[in-house]
């Protein structure tokens, strides 16, 4: 046998025939000199003999043939070749692999080594890394697969180098390092930091962590929330076990206000910390979260549920009434009906009375039950019938409300039998199913049955199938017998196996899906399918049925549907009903599903299919191509096969003048078969169609092995450049850097764009000579743009001087966009050296003579550091700028340098602007409202700030406005009463409304304002002007979820008896919820 006879052989058989043959030659060849002969050749050939020819290291067990497919072009190669390698190679072969993979692919390589235990291959691997940056930032890719006494090491050096996707892999991998690891990362962090934000985050989602970890855990989160007081935290997230530590951090949640909490959440904790949490904080449930609440935490959050969750008139939902337990949804059914709003509406009491014990709740409900209004009465049965869920001894009696009936117009009826729909099926007893099936009964028989109501007939009889399959079946054979009305879903659960279910469900709907057979009904038997999809392989007479349905049906939508039902659910079905079909009538493969079957699976199947000519039969139009838009998985196919269907698609492209072909598609599918080379696409990259021509260009970047670079390179110099080179940067990520760096020394840079993306591509490279090419190119006279280009790309050498002398001039350059550039990079993760030669750049910037490139540097000095005090000068002398703009802009990255290394600075910038009056603007508009912001939001950390700069706005007159400000927002409660007492004196008319706006939306939305407290100061105060205060604490205390209170209510009395009319007249205007009065229950005031 030689290769053609073995190539000849395949063309024969499916994918996976071929696979199994390669497998067979590899076993052979161990012995067989020919047969090793034979896979010698195949690797030295096609790509589409290698990857048959790799296929053969499964039979031979001969790593060699991967290895040498790892230096191979082919993106496909490549990547077949990894799983031979960690299958069949020795530590050794496997260290060799990893230094001929490319990056991407040595990801892949490096999790698949660690899942396989070989860890002492990924660290060696580390260990032969040089000190680059790019062997640094591979240092960091490989770190999450090394030993844990190498990752332990290397954490403690510096976590804060390490980036996110690097700890989201060492967190899944070594748990207990890096939750340690991050915990004292916490400890250090006094202020805001966004990557240890992510890192946190990423921990604290987590779900699957050693028990022991849990208490960690716990404390990271608890450190992040001192220092980044704005992060809400998911307590059901976190909730993991009983713990100290939880409490300690739940309860945090009343002074930091940073958590949040779903009904989900809430259920997961324990009920004594929820109660406390909510009794504390009552706004961290919504009424729709308590009524999904377990049954016990219902029943003990309901005596604390707050009147803000009641409206004006005192009404609490119907859906959180019919969720609190027994006793209390009577109290609160029986407090309702009493309400004053109902006396004018009655018919509004309808679903209160319904929580009422039945015999109780008849009498009144029968007034509304006999009402000649259709809407009211049809509401009164619908809730009354729905209320048997609570009393399920009352099912008869519900049942029984629907069962006289019977030429009820539809609209009360539909009401009437989606009540009984919404009952829970479990309840239903034998002796109910009689009268059940009347009402069913009566329903089909009605000569008015609606849409809605037929959808209720289903919604009633389906979950009955669970409970009595006997009765249920036969009922939804009624149904769909008379009506036609097929289910939504079909979910079988219960005490009844489900096959058994299914066998008497078959038997009652055979005959029905035999005669909508036999009328052609072929889409009410597909949606009927697809509602018994989960359980549809438990009825094969009905999967006959949509066999024989498939094999009759000439309508496309309903063949590719039940197709798709087999392809889910009977695969083995489908395996050979493909080629019967295919047999039977060629035109079949227009159809999706039967395409991607042979596609996917029976490729041999396929080739007559490849022409242009679309195959005759019933699925032929003419208005679509047989050829379907399939974008992967071509590396299944044969060469032969490719080859035919690249003539094809070639011809088609071709052709202007078909209306029904899209030329972007077939190219997208050109691109996409692997085995072709560059000549089948190369033509229509110089298309007379610009719109193609550009697109075919683009798209010979994309082919598998590189085959559409040397196309590209020579775009270069045509007018196709700007394409040529934005496709080539896609390439590059899976090329050597020497091979990059070869292709693109000589690059023309007369057009702009090529330019700035060729020095882009070269300076990423991070070697030696790309750098020296930078160096070079920095000399030379190059455009405006390519000069930004040139200074972001010197950037990533950061290690050398010559980059830094370049910064500089540069950084004097009269042209904006170029210092501007400057403005723009980021200087995170440099060392603490060149970190300092960075904010030297930025301190030039700051004295440029154009505003605009000062102003975007203030932007950038925003996030950065300067404890060398490098920027001071130039930031204070910003303050002073006529340009309003700048001197906030100043002032807000004077808060942000230096909060943490020199706060005096920030007093220093007030005094600054205090003594120049045209700059006090700048203090009261947009720079007080971001000061106020910022130091509000961290005000526990930064409430030291906030002191100092009132210790400066006390000097000078006329700005108490401004210290009600700073005072009200930025002062924690330890802070606030002593400051405020000392501007009780100054309070003016305007004075006292800002304070009044500032405790009824300030101080409200503060979780440690202790509003009661405050309220109850002020208000016993002799000073009118507090007094009148402490009526706007109390206002603001009502608008808290807990609402008006009785001792509220008293308190507000006294305000309006007070002798001030400056207190009286305001309290008089405040108008509580009216409360009607009640029995004596106590559990639900």
């Amino acid at each position: 046998m030689d290769i053609k006879t073995l190539l000849e052989e395949c063309e024969q058989l499916d994918h996976n025939g071929r696979m199994q043959r390669m497998i067979q030659l590899g076993q052979t060849s161990v012995d067989n000199a020919s047969d090793k002969a034979i896979i010698q050749g195949l690797l030295q050939a096609s790509l589409y003999e290698q990857i048959l020819g790799l296929q053969t290291c499964h039979g031979s067990r001969n790593v060699q043939p991967a290895l040498q497919a790892l230096t191979s072009p082919s993106r496909i190669l490549r990547t077949r070749a990894l799983p031979f390698i960690l299958m069949l190679g020795t530590d050794e072969e496997a260290l060799e692999a990893l230094k001929l993979c490319p990056m991407h692919l040595q990801a892949v390589f490096l999790h698949r080594l660690r899942k396989k235990q070989r860890v002492n291959v990924n660290e060696a691997f580390l260990l032969q890394l040089g000190s680059s940056k790019t062997d640094k930032d591979l240092f960091q890719l490989v770190l999450p697969y090394a030993s844990e006494k190498l990752v332990k090491e290397r954490l403690a050096k510096a976590p804060e180098q390490i980036n996110y996707e690097v700890w989201r892999k060492l967190i899944q991998y070594h748990p207990r390092i890096a939750c340690v690891a991050i915990r004292k990362w916490a400890e250090r962090i006094k202020s805001y930091d966004a990557a240890f934000e992510s890192v946190a985050d990423e921990l604290l989602g987590q779900n699957a962590l050693p028990e022991s970890l849990w208490d960690t855990v716990y404390d990271v989160a608890r450190l992040m929330v001192k220092s980044h007081p704005s992060k809400k935290v998911s307590l059901g997230t976190l909730y993991k076990k009983p713990s100290q530590a939880f409490d300690q951090l739940a309860f945090d949640a009343y002074e930091q206000g940073p958590f949040s909490l779903d009904w989900k959440g809430a259920n997961k904790l324990p009920t004594k910390v929820l109660l406390r949490l909510f009794n504390l904080y009552p706004s961290i449930l919504t009424q729709k979260d308590f009524e999904r609440l377990r049954p016990k935490k219902r029943s003990a959050i309901y005596p604390v549920i707050p009147q803000g969750w009641r409206n004006d008139d005192g009404v609490l939902r119907e859906d959180t009434i019919g969720a609190l337990p027994s006793e209390d949804r009577l109290y609160e059914a029986q407090k309702h009906i009493k309400l004053p709003i109902y006396e004018l509406k009655p018919f509004l009491r309808i679903p209160y009375i319904a929580f009422l014990p039945w015999e109780e709740a008849m009498p009144m409900q029968n007034a509304f039950i006999r009402s000649n209004d259709a809407e009211i009465r049809g509401r009164a049965l619908k809730v009354q019938i729905e209320a048997a869920r609570y009393q399920h001894s009352h099912y008869g009696d519900a049942l029984q409300l629907a069962v006289p009936r019977k030429f009820e117009q539809d609209p009360v009826r539909c009401q009437m039998l989606q009540g009984l729909a919404r009952l829970p099926p479990t309840h239903w007893k034998e002796e109910h199913l009689p009268g059940l099936a009347g009402v069913i009964r009566d329903a089909l028989d009605a000569s008015d049955l609606s849409y809605a109501s037929e959808r209720a007939l289903n919604d009633l009889v389906v979950p009955l199938l669970s409970v009595h399959p006997t009765w249920a079946a036969p009922q939804l054979a009624s149904i769909l017998r008379e009506r036609e009305q097929i289910p939504r879903e079909l979910h079988l659960s219960g005490k009844t196996p489900t096959k058994e279910t299914m066998r008497l469900l078959a038997e009652a709907l055979l005959s029905i899906l035999k005669c909508w057979q036999a009328r052609g009904k072929n889409t009410e038997l597909l949606c009927l399918a697809r509602a018994l999809e989960f359980r549809i392989r438990d009825f094969p007479d009905f999967l006959n049925i949509l066999e024989q349905v498939l094999e009759s049906s000439p309508d496309q939508s309903n063949a590719d549907i039940a197709l798709r039902l087999f392809k889910k659910h009977d695969p083995r079905r489908l395996d050979l009903l493909v080629p019967r079909l295919l047999k039977k009538d060629p035109s079949y493969v227009v159809i999706e599903a039967i395409y991607r079957e042979i596609h996917c699976r029976q490729q041999n199947l396929i080739t007559p299919y490849l022409d242009s000519n679309a195959p005759e039969g019933c699925f032929v139009d003419g208005r679509r191509a047989h050829l379907h838009w399939i974008l992967n998985g071509y590396y299944r196919w044969t060469l032969k096969q490719q080859e035919r269907l690249g003539k094809t698609l070639t011809a088609m492209i071709g052709d202007q003048k078909s209306p029904t072909i899209d030329p972007k598609q077939r190219i997208r599918q050109l691109e996409s078969l692997c085995f072709l080379d560059a000549s089948y696409l190369a033509p229509f990259t110089s298309d007379d169609r610009p719109a193609i021509g550009d697109f075919a260009l683009r798209a010979m970047s994309r082919l598998d092995a590189g085959q559409g670079v040397p196309t590209l390179l020579e775009a270069l110099h045509t007018d196709k450049a700007r394409i040529a080179i934005y496709a080539l940067r896609s390439t590059f990520r899976t090329m050597p850097r020497s091979t990059i760096f070869e292709h693109l020394k000589n690059a023309p840079l007369g057009k702009v764009t090529v330019a700035k993306e060729v020095i882009r591509a070269i300076g990423e490279l991070r070697t030696e000579e790309a750098y020296q090419y930078l160096l070079e190119k920095d000399k030379s006279d190059l455009h405006r743009d390519a000069r930004t280009v040139l200074l972001k790309a010197l950037w990533l050498y950061p290690e050398r001087a010559e980059t830094w002398e370049i910064l500089r001039k540069a950084a004097q350059d009269p042209n904006p966009p170029i210092p501007k550039t400057l403005a723009q990079i980021p200087i995170n993760g440099l060392s603490p050296q060149e970190e300092e030669s960075a904010v030297k750049i930025l301190a030039l910037l700051l004295s440029h003579p154009l505003a605009e490139v000062r102003i975007e540097t203030l932007h950038h000095c925003m996030r950065t550091s300067d404890p060398s005090q490098h920027l001071s000068g130039r930031l204070l002398a910003l303050l002073e700028s006529p340009i309003e703009d700048e001197s906030q802009t100043a002032l807000r990255a004077i808060y942000n340098v230096y909060k943490e290394t020199y706060p005096a600075l920030i007093a220093r910038a007030f005094e600054v602007l205090l003594l120049n009056p045209s700059k006090r603007r700048v203090l009261t508009n947009r720079g007080c409202s971001y000061l106020s912001h910022q130091l509000s939001t961290h005000r526990q950390h930064t409430f030291p700030i906030a002191l100092s700069i009132l210790r400066v706005l006390e000097k000078y007159p006329l700005t108490l406005r401004m210290r009600l400000i700073y005072t009200f927002k930025t002062l924690p409660r330890s802070e606030f009463r002593a400051e405020f007492d000392n501007l009780t004196p100054l309070l003016h008319a305007d004075a006292l409304v800002g304070c009044e706006h500032h405790i009824e939306n300030d101080l409200a939305n503060r979780s440690d304002a202790r509003l009661d407290e405050l309220e109850s100061d002020f208000g016993a105060s002799g000073d009118e002007r507090l007094r009148r205060l402490g009526l706007a604490a109390l206002v603001a205390l009502s608008k808290k979820p807990k609402g008006w209170t009785d001792e509220m209510r008293n308190k507000l009395d006294v305000y309006r008896r007070d002798e001030s009319a400056l207190v009286r007249e305001a309290a008089v205007d405040v108008f509580p919820p009216v409360i009607v009065e009640e029995g004596s229950k106590e559990g639900g005031r």
